[in-house]
This record gives structure tokens, C-alpha cells and sequence, in this order.
């Protein structure tokens, strides 16, 4: 993307930010886009300050708090995949000292890894001890002497209840069915393999020169006061780490393309499908406007949907937000908290460059090899008495798409996996999920597949 290009764009986009900075009381937001693998774009508004004469860029760090809980979560499912522990497993199987938390609602056994890791295994919202309000969090052997004073307040599955003492736990399941500590597992596992070398827990005389100054809000009229960078300690797994732009990047494109990144070792980073298992909603509210999925949420922006974490501590405000579809993201730092506005006002930001029509689907990894094999399938398909979809290349896979403006579809959306024969497919999503079809050209000019009892035929390309 060129100078003029982000001149016509970003400028009509971003227009509203320094108003809203103004209005919000804000020292600065800092911007981040990402698209395909990589930061496309960055900048920051307002004023941010440094601890250094160093001017702040990409690679300024920020407290991200809360996005830390994407990386516990992927943690316990790259532990899963090894068949280390089971999501479905109660909490007092890993830690055997939760059998001594309080009960006022539901029960301990249904207190497992994977409602806590979507916030609805009924935990309060944070240990049962001083943190917040005296500027302190627990050790973990703290924390987990305080394990007899832990409440599960709620039935579980019957409501979201965020919980920070929840990933405080899960940081701990980390640590015992690793051998690792968390903060180690964290960095051997995703921060060493996505080059993501600035990213740390916490900060040493060289590092904390590259990070920014946050802020608590103006008291009255007076200057904003510098916050404390107060250690999560043993709660670091629900919000300890420092980021920057680019290496937030990185995580994004993984979340978006994790077929592309490996391990040290080579292997894959962590599963394609553990990762979409991870974004997938295991409950919705009632409004559909949100879906809790593990540690992400996806969010309802108008037409789109995006999945997402924020975060707040002490000085930072930060928000991270990706459209699948588009492997288009956005990251926004403030160096203020609270600023409860952050994830509307990055979901909008969002939506506003998808809509520009800038960023269509990018271009498929080895798209060419792929054309070659497949460009006889691409196109307009029907089937009697009048569905239609169209058969199209997406990121190097073929896809079955509705057509626009057409009252009737029933087969999409959904991608179709190849097998070992070029022409013979397997439908993953939608009406015929799991189902096979086949490419079959009756006559030299007739190319079509049977799904679901319905004979699709393509129409004829346009003589050009």
C-alpha cells in the first residue's frame, strides 16, 4: 500500500480521532492494522510519552492486560492436543486443593477447563484476597493457600461471569501438566516461534525505557497522573504481559492464517482446527450480540463479525479485533484506563475499512498452482427448481458462496476439502457438512455435482 493510498483511506477513516481523544480525555491512542501477515499500517494519535528521548514506533511497548488470557487459553488447548489433560475435566483433577473451595451454587465437579476457559464455570471474578484496591496481587503460594476462601457463586452454564481468578487457575493447570512455569510455557510455545521477542511479562532496566507511560484519569482539572506498574504476580495468566504493535501483528495473522506458523521443532504452532475450535461461541447472549468462545469473543458489528479480547489495567487500555473472512485486523492501544469505549470504537474502525472495499480476500498462499488445477470449477451454478451458488476460490481453497441479490440458497456458505482425486471433495459447514461431492463433466462442455439430492450444473462462462 502506497503513501497516496493511505492518504485517501486512512485520513477519511481515522478523521474522528483526535476529536475523540479530546472528548474521551485521553493522553494518546496508538493504531495498529493488520493485514495478511503483517502490520500494514501504524500510528499514533495525541501525545505519548516515553521514559527515553526515543520516539514511540512499533515496537513501544504497552501493558495488554487481559489479551493475555488468548494466550493461557491456546496454552491449555496446545496441552489438550497433547493429551496432557482433558477440557472437560474438573478443575480439582489438576489442582486437587480446589476441593476445598466454598459452593453457594452449582457443584466443583462441573467446574472444568473449558467453562472457565469461557468464563461460565460460576467463579467469582477475582481471588478472594486484597489486589486491586491496594495496588498488590497475590504470590501464587498466595493464591493458592487462599484456595478454601474461593466461591463458586454461580450454577454453571447459566451465565457469563467474567473471571480473572479463573485464568489465575488455568496459568497454574498450565504449570503442573507442563513441568513448565507459565511464564516459560508461554514463551517456548507461541512468543519464540512468532518472533514475538519483545513481548515479556515483565519489564528489566532496558525494557522498560521501550515501554509507555500510562495514565489514571485527570483529577479535575490538574495534569494526568503517571499509574503504577503494580506485577500480577500469581495471577500473570489473566493479564501480565507487555506487547507492541508488531508483535501483536503476529499473534493476529497466526489467529487468522495458523496453517502458516510452526514451532521451533517444525511442527505445527497449534492445530488449524484446535484454533477455530478455540473462536468458536459456546454460548451467545440473548441478542446474539456476542459469543463467548475460549477466552475470545466474537462480536456483532452491524453485518460483521469479529472476534476479539480487551484489556484494562492500571495506565493501558487495549483492544485487538480480526474479521476472519478478510485477514484484516485492527489493534488499539490508549495510555489511560479505564476507557470503556475501546472495543465499540475499534469494532467501528473495523467495519469502516472491510466496507472501503480496500481489503477483498487476500491472495492464497501457492494460489497459482491451485488456479491450475482447479479453474474449470470456478462459476455460477444451478440446480432445479432455481438454487444457485457459485463454486469460488478463497484463500487457496474452493468455496460454495451465495449469489448476490438471489432469494434462494441452501448449500452455502462452505468450503469444500479436497481428497486425493482433484475432482472429488468433502463439504466442511453448512446444510451438507461432512458429505462428499464429485466434479463430473457429462459432455466436453458441461461440468456439475450432486449435493443433497440436488444436481448443480454449471452455466457457461461469458464469451469474451
Amino acid at each position: 500500500m502506497n503513501t497516496s493510498w493511505e492518504n485517501d483511506l486512512f485520513s477519511d477513516i481515522f478523521q474522528d480521532i483526535p476529536s475523540i481523544i479530546e472528548s474521551e480525555d485521553l493522553p494518546s491512542l496508538t493504531l495498529g492494522i493488520v493485514f495478511k501477515q503483517q502490520l500494514l499500517w501504524h500510528r499514533v494519535f495525541g501525545k505519548l510519552h516515553l521514559p527515553s528521548p526515543v520516539s514511540p514506533d512499533d515496537t513501544t511497548l504497552f501493558r495488554i492486560a487481559s489479551i493475555t488470557k488468548t494466550f493461557t487459553a491456546a496454552a491449555i488447548l496446545k496441552l489438550r492436543d497433547e493429551q496432557k489433560l482433558s477440557l472437560d475435566t474438573p478443575l480439582e483433577q489438576y489442582i486437587p486443593e480446589f476441593g476445598k473451595a466454598q459452593v453457594r451454587a452449582g457443584s466443583l465437579e462441573q467446574v472444568t477447563l473449558r467453562r472457565m476457559l469461557c468464563h461460565h464455570a460460576g467463579l467469582t471474578t477475582e481471588a478472594p484476597l486484597p489486589c486491586w484496591d491496594v495496588l498488590s496481587f497475590p504470590t501464587r503460594d498466595a493464591l493458592l493457600a487462599a484456595i478454601p476462601e474461593i466461591e463458586v457463586v454461580l450454577e454453571q452454564d447459566t451465565a457469563f461471569k467474567y473471571s480473572n481468578l479463573a485464568f489465575g487457575l488455568l496459568g497454574e493447570v498450565v504449570h503442573r501438566v507442563s513441568g513448565f512455569e507459565y511464564e516459560d510455557y508461554i514463551k517456548h510455545t507461541f512468543l519464540d516461534p512468532l518472533s514475538m521477542n519483545r513481548t515479556r511479562f515483565h519489564l528489566d532496566d532496558s525494557t522498560r525505557t521501550q515501554c509507555a507511560i500510562g495514565y489514571l484519569p485527570r483529577s479535575h482539572e490538574g495534569d494526568f497522573d503517571p499509574a503504577p506498574a503494580i506485577p500480577l504476580n500469581g495471577l500473570s495468566a489473566c493479564g501480565g504481559l507487555y506487547s507492541c504493535l508488531l508483535d501483536l501483528s503476529r499473534w493476529l495473522a497466526f489467529q487468522m492464517s495458523p496453517s502458516l506458523f510452526h514451532s521451533l521443532q517444525g511442527a505445527p504452532l497449534l492445530n488449524t482446527k484446535t484454533v477455530e475450535e478455540s473462536h468458536r461461541p459456546m454460548h451467545l447472549e440473548a441478542d446474539w450480540s456476542t459469543g463467548y468462545c475460549m477466552a475470545w469473543r466474537a462480536h456483532r458489528f452491524e453485518d460483521h463479525i469479529f472476534h476479539g479480547h480487551g484489556g484494562g489495567i492500571y495506565g493501558f487500555s487495549s483492544q485487538v479485533l480480526f474479521c476472519k473472512s478478510n485477514h484484516l485486523g485492527i489493534i488499539c492501544f490508549a495510555n489511560r484506563w479505564p476507557f470503556r469505549g475501546l472495543q465499540d470504537l475499534s469494532g467501528s474502525l473495523l467495519r469502516r475499512l472491510i466496507e472501503s472495499g480496500q481489503f477483498g480476500h487476500p491472495s492464497p498462499i501457492g494460489s497459482e498452482t491451485i488456479t491450475r488445477s482447479y479453474p474449470s470449477f470456478v462459476g455460477t451454478y444451478t440446480a432445479y427448481p432455481g438454487i444457485t451458488l457459485q463454486v469460488a476460490l478463497r484463500m487457496g481453497q474452493l468455496h460454495l458462496l451465495p449469489i448476490p441479490d438471489c432469494d434462494f440458497h441452501l448449500h452455502v456458505p462452505a468450503l469444500l476439502e479436497p481428497s486425493d482425486s482433484e475432482n472429488h471433495f468433502v463439504i466442511c459447514g453448512g446444510r451438507g457438512s461432512g458429505e462428499r461431492i464429485v466434479f463430473l463433466r457429462p459432455t466436453d462442455d458441461t461440468i456439475q455435482f450432486e449435493l443433497g439430492g440436488f444436481v448443480y450444473q454449471k452455466k457457461p462462462d461469458p464469451v469474451t
